[in-house]
């Protein structure tokens, strides 16, 4: 028995240490290791709890390998200062409560403009090393802001993340809705991004096999939904986006093109567009130099410029989609060879389909006619016969 006591403390002894070591409180900042909830930070310095709102007030590190859950069982809404960055390693969820940023100055979140945007407020961030990022009925607002290349916070962005989903949450008045960069199996599902300064969601470099499904996207400052840049095999299905009509903001500086509703951009490739419903955007689809995608069954209706823009890509299905009316033109193809194009509904008489080819030599086919029944038939041949020399 004396032998099992001495045992017992001395276990005790090792081990309570470790355990109180889980969190640490250094260099103004909180590390996480283990498996732990936000209420498990005790210090008052870096997290204070009133009345069911919780105050981050210093930056959080998970460490890899952690686990931290935050959600309404710590508290309703938290409240992140403008230095509180949460940056990730191991794995994170929230569920069921609001994040937003918060000025102990005015007692309110703090609001950027295209004036304003390099503001300083907080963000979440994965980085390499993270294992998952999960939300569920979680509202993330007034987050992020940009200051320059090297210092940008973009408000929620998933890095290097090798699964994610989301679903049934908000985004709201960030500098970005959500960004992801060579990030996989990510899943955005039955949430509402809006009114975020630049991009709603912006997927970026070899983001692939995401599943955007059933979301609703709207009167963001740059393009609705966006693949850029060597994204391959996601799929943006059932969604609503609308109301995106501005010049483009991009990292403080205002463009002098639109913005679109969904677009896939350089050299993202198979991915498909399905049964989505769009709006009031500059353009409601377009591709620029994207490849063997699959554009099916939209309904497009009062776009600003265009329904559907083909530009420098090939080998494209644009399948079933019907443009009920656009400004402008109902399809327009650029430099855009070896697409075949079936069953599409492009308007009354009034809209046009434009199919364009412009020639090294510096010569230009151009095709246009109204979006009658037989110019499926006539852009398919064009797509297979003419080149580009």
């Amino acid at each position: 028995m004396r032998k099992s006591t001495l045992a017992t403390i001395f276990l005790m002894l090792i081990t309570l240490p470790l355990a109180s070591a889980e969190i640490s409180y250094e260099n103004g900042r909180v590390s996480i290791n283990g498996r732990h909830q936000l209420k498990d930070i005790k210090n008052t310095d870096y997290l204070e709890i009133k009345e069911g709102v919780c105050y981050l007030k210093k930056p959080i590190n998970i460490r890899k390998g952690a686990s931290f859950y935050i959600s309404n069982d710590s508290c309703e809404k938290l409240n992140l200062y403008a230095d509180a960055m949460v940056t990730i390693q191991g794995g994170i969820s929230f569920n069921n409560l609001i994040v937003t940023s918060y000025d102990p100055a005015t007692g309110k979140q703090i609001e950027i403009t295209r004036e304003t945007y390099n503001t300083k407020r907080p963000d979440i961030a994965t980085k390499e090393g993270t294992r998952y990022f999960n939300a569920y009925n979680t509202e993330f607002s007034y987050l992020g802001y940009y200051y320059d290349i090297k210092d940008s916070h973009f408000g929620i962005t998933l890095r290097y993340t090798p699964k994610a989903f989301i679903t049934d949450s908000k985004f709201h008045h960030n500098y970005f809705g959500l960004y992801t960069f060579d990030s996989k199996n990510v899943q955005v599902r039955n949430s509402e991004v809006h009114s975020n300064l630049e991009y709603g969601l912006d997927f970026h470099d070899y983001s692939d096999y995401f599943y955007i499904y059933n979301n609703t996207v709207y009167n963001n400052g740059n393009h609705g939904i966006i693949f850029s840049k060597f994204c391959d095999n996601n799929v943006i299905v059932e969604n609503k986006v609308f109301d995106h009509t501005d010049n483009a903001f991009v990292k403080g500086v205002v463009q002098d093109y639109g913005v679109h509703g969904i677009m896939l951009h350089l050299q993202s490739n198979n991915n498909s567009i399905e049964r989505n419903e769009l709006w009031n955007n500059r353009v409601a689809i377009k591709t620029d130099d994207s490849h063997n995608n699959t554009i099916l069954k939209n309904i497009i209706y009062s776009d600003l410029e265009g329904g559907i823009e083909i530009r420098e890509s090939t080998g494209n299905l644009i399948l079933e989609n019907e443009v009920i009316s656009s400004q402008d033109v109902a399809l327009f193809s650029g430099n855009s060879v070896k697409n075949h194009y079936e069953n599409n509904y492009w308007g009354e008489q009034e809209n046009q389909v434009y199919f364009r080819i412009i020639h090294s030599n510096g010569t230009a086919f151009r095709y246009k006619q109204p979006g009658t029944s037989d110019a499926d038939a006539k852009l398919t041949e064009l797509s297979s016969t003419m080149e580009i020399t």
